[in-house]
């Protein structure tokens, strides 16, 4: 009976999370984590510190005049994104064991790789569950968060091959919070030759509402999902895409708590970017035209409604290919940051943020992309705008990390006046220490 289960089409299914968590703002704070190279033995370093930067308290210079006491303070943030095939399964256990001991803090999304394989990083289906069952037994946790994705899991082919990543929370009431999501579109690099290497396609899609106390503050959902699940590509079952999924008849699968709207895509990142030329023949990176046409399509509306007012968040390596060996060539990935389908600000960018936008000038007919070396002047009417990290190869630098505030999500901005945008940009750039651990700073370097 299995193995017929197992040879026939298996029917969507859905996973949606609803956590409470705090606020104190109405702007959605975000960071995004740009590691320079893809060497997964160094990523461990690298997650540890960008968490440990937020989370340990900064004493604030004294203040003589300040009659109040000097306390320490960390940074508050929503949401902190890091690439695709970035942590390994052993060392997110060794994370969340840690995490849960906090009292609050706002939402992880990383990608996963294999510990049991680590040239790869599918997961097979044993180690996945076999992640599953340590993740029940930690402290704090909520077990119902991963019975959805049990269950599913226990339909599946003891032989997949998957890409997972997971966004988690520590709740207002302290309780570790999990959303593991596996990969539903299947990218040109994961096609291998071998079982082992041929990624299989997910047929589960989720969603985490965020809501956040005191209640005057609106949720926020969140769509997480990973690198080529955000393109519209050829996938075994056609049609089957989690764009696509939310917003016609298959959405039928989640419950009736299911959102009308999302607010935030979340995208896990291992992809190389295009290549474009100035006017003057200077070269400058750009996002990769396929996701580029999602963010119009988003902003166009149309068949993907529920996703009509969402902003993405992306986090992808400087360097996505295996740059530590010198026989293999370099591939350039960056342009970490997000997408608003809104008017670009008009107030001008730090220099390590650069930003392209989709519009028109005046007398032009159609919309295009502008180029990130050359700002839109004022005659240019954007629809909306990618704000990204400003490719820069700094040797012996770890990582850079990237934060912003969404002042206001599209859904929730005014009409009659400026609407939401990017800003409050912030740079953190990590170095290597003697012991192989990674020390964030603030600024460039």
């Amino acid at each position: 009976m299995r193995l017929a289960l197992l040879m026939t089409a298996q029917p969507l299914k859905g996973q949606l999370f609803r956590w409470t968590v705090e606020k104190s703002t109405r702007s959605f704070r975000v960071f995004v984590v740009e590691p320079s190279l893809f060497i997964p033995e160094q990523h461990a370093a690298i997650f540890n510190a960008a968490l440990t930067t937020l989370l340990r308290p900064e004493t604030c210079p004294e203040d003589l005049y300040r009659q109040d006491k000097n306390m320490p303070v960390s940074e508050p943030f929503d949401l902190i994104t890091f690439p695709e095939a970035f942590l390994s399964t052993e060392d997110l256990i060794r994370t969340l064991d840690q995490v849960a001991e906090f009292g609050s803090m706002g939402c992880v999304h990383v990608g996963l790789r294999s510990s049991n394989n680590p040239t790869s990083h599918l997961i097979s289906a044993d180690e996945f569950r076999t992640t599953i069952a340590q993740l029940s037994r930690l402290t704090n946790i909520v077990p119902d968060d991963l019975a959805s994705v049990n269950s599913w899991l226990g339909r599946q082919n003891d032989g997949g091959q998957f890409n997972v990543a997971c966004l988690f929370v520590v709740d207002i009431r302290s309780r570790l919070r999990i959303c593991l999501h596996p990969k539903m579109v299947r990218s040109g690099f994961e096609v291998g030759v071998v079982s082992d290497s041929y990624m299989t396609e997910a047929n589960l899609v989720s969603l985490v509402t965020l809501l956040p106390e005191p209640r005057k503050f609106l949720t926020v959902t969140i769509h997480p999902i990973i690198c080529s699940d955000t393109l519209q590509l050829d996938v075994d079952d056609p049609g089957r895409r989690p764009l696509d999924c939310l917003n016609d008849e298959r959405a039928d699968v989640f419950s009736d708590l299911l959102p009308d709207h999302i607010d935030v895509v979340s995208v896990v990142a291992c992809t190389p970017q295009q290549v474009g030329y100035d006017e003057n023949g200077m070269q400058f990176r750009k996002w990769h035209e396929e996701f580029r046409a999602t963010f119009e399509r988003i902003g166009k509306g149309g068949l993907w409604h529920r996703h009509y007012h969402a902003a993405f968040v992306l986090s992808n390596f400087q360097e996505t290919g295996p740059s530590h060996d010198p026989e293999s060539p370099r591939t350039f990935g960056g342009l970490s940051g997000g997408f608003l389908p809104l008017p670009m600000p008009a107030d001008e960018l730090p220099s390590y943020v650069q930003l392209s936008a989709y519009g028109k000038k005046k007398r032009q007919v159609e919309n295009r992309w502008s180029d990130p070396l050359a700002p839109p002047t004022e005659d240019f009417s954007s629809r909306g705008y990618i704000a990204h990290l400003a490719p820069k190869v700094i040797p012996g630098i770890a990582a850079r990390m990237l934060g912003f505030v969404i002042t206001a999500f599209p859904r929730d901005a005014p009409h009659w006046k400026s609407g939401g945008t990017l800003a409050k940009f912030q740079l953190r750039t990590g170095r290597f220490n003697g012991d192989g651990s990674v020390t964030f700073v603030k600024g460039d370097l």
